[in-house]
């Protein structure tokens, strides 16, 4: 039973761990894209 649970708790954590590395990635794209929209406003006011 013991193994049970630690083979739960495991696995929890690696779940755990990969969707909060997923989160972050998505994030960290979603951010850069509207950096990038704010960079191409800017050029086209320049224009």
């Amino acid at each position: 039973m013991a193994f049970i649970w630690e083979l739960l708790r495991s696995i929890g954590v690696y779940i755990g761990l990969v969707c909060c590395a997923g989160v972050g990635i998505f994030c960290g794209i979603s951010l850069r894209k509207r950096k990038n929209r704010k960079k191409e406003a800017k050029n086209a006011e320049n224009a």
